[in-house]
């Protein structure tokens, strides 16, 4: 059941990339987050097996956070990807 959530949120970002989705600003999502909800980004990166280090430079835009890290950092934070992957307003994606 997992494997096939993560596949199916997988196919859902493809998707949305596909119909001009803006993930440049995932990064910024995720971070407004974090800091909206006072956790430590420390602890989130370690959570989800990520080091701190490749963890800030994510959340500065520095490094690619890829379909696998955002479901690790998702999954830290109790949260699904559609959290921080929106489509554009005046998309005609059904999502």
């Amino acid at each position: 059941y997992i494997i096939q959530e993560f596949i199916d949120q997988v196919f859902f970002i493809i998707g949305y990339l596909s119909q001009g989705g803006d993930i440049v600003k995932v990064y910024e999502r995720v971070w407004a987050y974090i800091d909206g909800n006072g956790l430590n980004p420390t602890v989130i990166a370690r959570e989800a097996g990520i080091s701190p280090g490749v963890f800030q430079a994510m959340m500065n835009g520095k490094r690619t956070i890829y379909a696998d890290d955002l479901r690790a950092i998702c999954y830290a934070l109790h949260v699904s990807p559609e959290t921080f992957i929106k489509p554009k307003a005046h998309s005609n994606n059904p999502w």
